[in-house]
């Protein structure tokens, strides 16, 4: 779900590939409470969606846990990209309502 709607952002040139690519997607994923993870999916999205939009995402790790999410690194996601992210992904929900 979270990949299409990424994609739909990048085709209507709402986002660039490099703000959300598909790697870093998973790993914000990962780090998601597991019980926001249900039935149905429509629920499960608008969850996930108000969880990452409060979440203090300085603490997310990479799917290994030995790496910060977020940093300077190649490796890593500047913080903004992933706020960014979720707002459009929140503003494209709220738009198909």
């Amino acid at each position: 779900m979270f990949k299409a709607a990424r994609n739909h952002l990048v085709t209507n040139g709402v986002l660039s590939d490099l703000d959300a690519p598909s790697h870093f997607i998973e790993r914000l994923l990962y780090n998601v409470l597991n019980g926001l993870f249900s039935q149905p999916l429509i629920a499960t999205h608008v969850d996930i969606l108000q969880w990452l939009a409060r979440a203090h995402c300085r603490d997310f790790v990479t799917q290994s846990g030995n790496m910060k999410l977020f940093g300077p690194r190649q490796e890593q996601w500047n913080p903004e990209r992933p706020r960014r992210f979720v707002f459009f992904l929140r503003q494209l929900w709220e738009g198909w309502h």
